[in-house]
């Protein structure tokens, strides 16, 4: 009997905590939509005084986190091109795809540097849907502006050992080494296609594990300081 009664208590504790964590989750998303949805006005507002023919930095988190103005003040200084920020926490593929023609295009990018894809992972789309979506952006790039510089990146690595089991299920999920893998390969395809540098900095930041070394995140999905610098690091020879 107390055998029974203790299972049962298990298993309602167990059945609780999933409907929180899935009631958190949902909350979260909403949210991040509605401030992802707020963003693109602010972009476009800021693009009517902001100088053409700079370098535009696009993407999700990754890049919304990314101090591209301090990292690249020597860039700056030394070619008089000013780097802009066009990321938004949250974004998945098709929402950039959707906002491109107005936030980044007005701009007139000399270089566009783009990461995207793996919030489209996380919410299990399948890596072919997210290379379409990605290849409107760079079909779109280089009919309007022949002659701008593309960077596309790989999607990072992760580190799923870092944060404990509920963060796990929010940050990681479906971003494992295999999907990124194939959504990466699907990704060098397009930069080719479309006269893109590609840019792959895995090797860079990966431990010995071949996850997103702890060096370099503070979560095991985004970077610290000490990742973005490796990454500028790479990006700024590819910059015209």
């Amino acid at each position: 009997m107390v055998i029974v009664v203790c299972v049962s208590l298990v298993v309602i504790i167990i059945v609780t905590l999933a409907l929180v964590m899935r009631s958190t989750l949902n909350s979260f998303n909403k949210l991040s939509e509605t401030e992802r949805g707020s963003k693109p006005i602010g972009f476009i507002l800021m693009n009517e005084t902001a100088k053409k023919g700079q370098t535009v930095f696009l993407g999700d988190s990754i890049t919304e986190n990314y101090r591209v103005s301090e990292f690249f003040a020597d860039y700056t200084a030394e070619k008089g091109r000013l780097v802009y920020n066009r990321g938004i926490s949250g974004e998945v593929s098709g929402e950039m795809n959707k906002r491109f023609e107005q936030t980044v295009l007005p701009l007139a990018p000399q270089n566009i540097v783009i990461l995207i894809g793996t919030n489209d992972l996380a919410r299990g789309v399948e890596p072919v849907n997210i290379a379409k979506n990605i290849e409107q952006v760079l079909s779109l790039s280089r009919s309007t502006y022949h002659e701008t510089n593309i960077i596309l990146q790989a999607v990072y690595p992760t580190n799923p050992t870092i944060t404990d089991s509920f963060m796990r299920m929010v940050l990681h999920g479906r971003r494992t080494a295999a999907s990124i893998k194939t959504l990466n390969g699907l990704l060098e395809e397009k930069a080719q296609m479309y006269n893109a540098i590609w840019l792959d900095v895995s090797s860079s930041l990966v431990d010995e594990a071949g996850n997103l070394d702890k060096r370099f995140t503070f979560d095991g999905l985004h970077l610290n300081a000490a990742g973005y610098r490796v990454v500028t690091e790479k990006i700024l020879p590819l910059l015209q």
